[in-house]
């Protein structure tokens, strides 16, 4: 993989291995006229060791696809690297990032009274009180009358609404047509209303298309427009692409170009209460409703206003972040704890384990570089002896998933539907480390009944916690 980067300096060892010169040292990022100061690692507390492995990981193929990485620490620009080809000044699709950026301008609308803030009552507005010009659609199907904006801003109207069965560029797809029809928001909005407002998460970007023609007819600004004015003009943003759909609206869906560095801006601007530069952009009170969670999904994280929310369990401690998302990995990440933000940009087509790559390169080094040291995994001097009563079979209640926890001589090992055999590494008496397909850490952890016997066990992959039941003990 070659890496297009004027930081990186490798020296010969005498192992004949190339090994990366002192982060800090250097690799502090150039300060240009975008706004963001710079430091080192080591001046902002974090372990450039744990950020050299993840570059050697990248740069020796183990983490393939990575356009870019940025990190922003106690508000610094302290890390900027690219990767096959990029460089700062290019600019990345991110894809649905693009929503979450639209929530922000949902939020300026409403301080800038083009759309009834929160305590004006805004987020309970029917549908047919913020497309009253569509009435004959909408009362078309009473139940629409159901639907809140609240529910649009959480992708669960409840319209039927489908763009995974088939790809983005087949004629069947629901996104496919709206982004290709001549009225995109009619096409939304005639959808028949299949389950009953607020109770299901569906992903529908034709939700979030709703948003550019809502910021249009109030504004009377095309949404990139007003964008440029109240969003990426006052952040400093200037060198980005934004597209329409066919009928002419901004893309609010997934329709962004632009610099990581620009990203990390977004990032930072929730990070700091809605400031930039002593400006408040947007508000706080925007900022805190958007970023909580206001619906549970079935993919990990939980969805707020168009930002999703988790927890990453790392080291045995749970650390909150709140993203925006993007098709092949591209993605905003703010951990408010750990006055982080990190940006990461891949390859966004033909990349299915984006996602994952993101969470091992989270929880095998950036999260551990800003956290204290802790005792080396494998340290409890656990025998076999002490494994065999975690041994059996439990099952998960949502999907009735199996696992299967074995011994392989001294080794604790897990079978699963994907997995054959995954080595269980033991971090305390009860908690186990392992790795799925060589990409990403998971965490189980043993739960004993009243009795002290193991009755349960919780699996921690990525941003997805699920219990399992023991049903089965195995000799």
């Amino acid at each position: 993989m070659g890496i297009v980067t004027r930081d990186w300096k490798p020296r010969a060892t005498p192992t004949g291995l190339a090994e990366l010169m002192s982060y800090d040292e250097y690799h502090i990022p150039t300060e240009t006229d975008d706004g963001w100061e710079t430091s080192s690692l080591l001046e902002e507390g974090v372990d450039s060791e744990r950020i050299a492995d993840l570059m050697r990981s990248i740069h020796n193929g183990e983490l393939e696809n990575i356009h870019s990485i940025v990190l922003v620490k106690n508000g610094k620009l302290v890390l900027e690297e690219y990767f096959d080809g990029y460089d700062r000044d290019a600019k990345h699709y991110v894809a649905s990032v693009t929503k979450s950026i639209a929530s922000v301008l949902i939020g300026i609308a409403m301080e800038q009274g083009f759309i009834d803030g929160i305590a004006q009552g805004g987020l309970d507005k029917t549908v047919l009180d913020l497309f009253p010009e569509y009435e004959a659609v909408i009362n078309a199907d009473p139940a629409k009358q159901n639907i809140f904006f609240k529910h649009i801003l959480s992708m669960s109207a409840g319209l039927e609404w489908d763009e995974h069965t088939h790809p983005y560029d087949d004629p069947r797809n629901d996104w496919y047509k709206a982004y290709h029809g001549q009225d995109s928001v009619r096409f939304v909005l005639q959808k028949p209303v299949v389950v009953a407002p607020g109770k299901e998460f569906v992903y529908s970007g034709g939700l979030s298309i709703l948003l550019s023609g809502l910021i249009k007819n109030r504004s009377g600004m095309h949404t990139a427009e007003f964008a440029k004015e109240f969003l990426f003009r006052p952040l400093g943003i200037a060198d980005y692409s934004w597209e329409d759909v066919n009928d002419g609206l901004t893309d609010t869906d997934g329709g962004l170009h632009m610099r990581p560095r620009d990203m990390a801006n977004i990032g930072y601007l929730l990070q700091n209460g809605g400031q930039w530069k002593g400006n408040q952009i947007v508000s706080q009170e925007w900022i805190n409703e958007s970023t909580s969670v206001h619906m549970s999904t079935d993919v990990g994280p939980d969805y707020g206003y168009l930002w999703w929310r988790g927890k990453l369990f790392v080291n045995g401690q749970s650390v909150e972040t709140f993203f925006a998302s993007g098709y092949g990995g591209q993605k905003i990440f703010v951990f408010p704890a750990l006055d982080l933000i990190v940006v990461i940009t891949h390859k966004v087509f033909d990349n299915p384990y984006g996602d994952l790559r993101n969470v091992a390169m989270l929880t095998r080094h950036i999260i551990p570089a800003m956290l204290p040291p802790i005792t080396p995994q494998g340290m409890t001097g656990l025998v076999s002896k002490d494994l065999d009563g975690f041994v059996g079979k439990y099952e998960s209640a949502p999907d009735r998933d199996v696992l299967t926890i074995f011994t392989d001589g001294n080794e604790l090992c897990l079978r699963g539907r994907d997995v054959d055999r995954a080595k269980l590494i033991p971090e305390t008496e009860n908690r186990f480390i392992g790795t799925v397909m060589d990409i990403v850490d998971f965490q189980i952890v043993f739960i004993e009944d009243e009795r002290g016997e193991v009755a349960n066990l919780k699996l921690y992959l990525g941003f997805r916690s699920v219990r399992y039941d023991k049903i089965e003990q195995l000799s």
